[in-house]
């Protein structure tokens, strides 16, 4: 049913469906607050289709028996206490229904489950404490015990206990319409919107398609990422939160883009623009959302933080200004080839004063991209002098003496020729790097430059790139 207990939803994946002692409110309602029951037609939802018989031993029946007992849009309603549900199928990974600001007190996990046969009403958010590391898989099949709540009129199984009894099919995504997904029929099922447009990127985080509808988040190991003006299929979980049902897409599986979108502009334009030459915030900024360029990949697939892999993109002309990094989902499945011409659209970030791309799609439009060589920029000195320029680029020093190695141990890098410029392990590791020592000398070092805390770093991308 119809509230979920969500009280940070522009916290990333921190969608709060119970707390303890005491429910923390929704959002300020703008109108006359109604603490009375309400029953399923009271909510604004669209047409349903009838509703199952109201039993206790199935998914759709528990859910027709939430109907009948009704919810309270301000609050927890009881449905039934020590409800046992045999074989139910998982149908999403491990969901943050609750992370508490103090880390001493136990969060919540949640997961979608459904009945085997599938149908109309069969979804339901189980809720399990968070210090029972649960980690169930789409496909488990469950017996589970617990109370149904009604909290903020989302219909939830509190778990008391829960085991894995075996692995099954997950009833296939049932094709919905904006309209139809916001129904009780739908809450809690795996559904499709087809051919839908981005419309806006809300506030919050989420974004608006077409028919009004809320794409939202809280799947820790997925970010969510879609090209405002892009046309898309879209499944996910449905959930009911501040007032209006949202479809959850669980990985990135759930998204087919069908392309569209995105401001046409060049990697140069980018790296030449005001806010790059002239950044000084210290911050995450999204400098403009949904561009669109092309480049070719001139570095493979590497780590860059958390949920996210990197690539170098080059505009192919290979001067100052045409290199830049780009971020992918690392949950994707992404692997582009060295030499890949591509088309990127995603949002231009400046990231501590690092220019990047964060990618919502990535076509390839070929293989025999042009790779440029590297940038022979002189001394240590001389490179610093024209950063800005080469940021994103491969780059190469010559007559290099290593003269600080103090947070190598810690950090992986090492100063060079007494000046802020590092070397750095993120593409070839540190411990991969040869001698490292102080007085160290090299011919020259090749790598690709970046920028983080404040200094320009060079990335190395194999030890030959150290040339004694």
């Amino acid at each position: 049913m119809k509230y979920t207990h969500l009280a940070a939803i522009t916290l990333f994946s921190m969608i709060l469906v119970g707390c303890d002692p005491t429910p923390v409110e929704p959002g300020p309602d703008t109108g006359t607050p109604n603490t009375d029951t309400v029953s399923p037609s009271d909510n604004g939802s669209g047409p349903s289709p009838d509703v199952p018989t109201a039993t206790l031993d199935s998914v759709a029946g528990v859910q027709a028996f939430a109907e009948e007992v009704g919810c309270d849009s301000q609050g927890i309603t009881l449905v039934a206490p020590g409800v046992s549900l045999q074989g139910v199928v998982v149908t999403s990974s491990r969901f943050d229904a609750f992370t508490p600001d103090d880390p001493a007190k136990d969060g919540l996990d949640g997961y979608f489950v459904a009945d085997v046969t599938g149908g109309d009403y069969s979804g339901l958010f189980v809720v399990i404490s968070r210090s029972e590391a649960s980690d169930y898989k789409p496909g488990d099949i469950l017996n589970v015990t617990g109370d149904v709540e009604e909290r903020y009129c989302f219909t939830q199984l509190m778990a008391a206990t829960h085991e894995v009894t075996g692995t099954g099919d997950q009833p296939a995504a049932t094709e919905v319409t904006a309209e139809s997904l916001a129904t009780e029929a739908n809450e809690s099922r795996i559904v499709t919107l087809k051919d839908v447009e981005v419309l806006e990127k809300a506030a919050w985080g989420g974004y608006v398609v077409s028919g009004g509808v809320e794409i939202a988040f809280g799947f820790p190991d997925y970010f969510l990422s879609l090209n405002v003006g892009g046309t898309y299929d879209l499944t996910g979980a449905v959930k009911y939160s501040y007032s209006k049902f949202q479809l959850l897409p669980r990985s990135e599986a759930d998204i087919v883009s069908h392309g569209g979108g995105g401001e046409e502009t060049t990697i140069e334009a980018i790296q030449s623009g005001d806010a790059s030459v002239n950044c000084t915030d210290g911050g995450n900024n999204t400098i403009t959302g949904g561009v669109s360029v092309e480049g070719v990949i001139v570095q493979e697939r590497f780590s860059a933080a958390g949920s996210l892999d990197a690539y170098y993109l080059n505009s192919g002309a290979g001067g100052p200004n045409s290199g830049i990094v780009m971020l992918v989902n690392a949950n994707s499945g992404n692997n582009y080839a060295l030499g890949s011409q591509v088309k990127v659209v995603g949002d231009y970030k400046e990231y501590y004063c690092l220019s990047e791309i964060v990618a919502q799609s990535v076509e390839v439009l070929g293989a025999d991209g042009s790779i440029p060589e590297a940038i022979v920029a002189g001394g240590a000195a001389d490179l610093l002098e024209a950063a800005e320029a080469h940021e994103g680029l491969l780059v190469t020093i010559e007559n290099v003496e290593i003269t600080n190695t103090d947070d190598f141990e810690k950090y992986g890098y090492v100063a060079v020729n007494g000046t802020d410029l590092l070397i750095e392990g993120k593409i070839l590791y540190s411990d991969d790097f040869p001698a490292v020592e102080v007085g160290t000398n090299y011919a020259s070092v090749t790598g690709f430059l970046s920028y983080s805390y404040g200094q320009y770093r060079i990335q190395p991308r194999s030890v030959t790139d150290f040339v004694e």
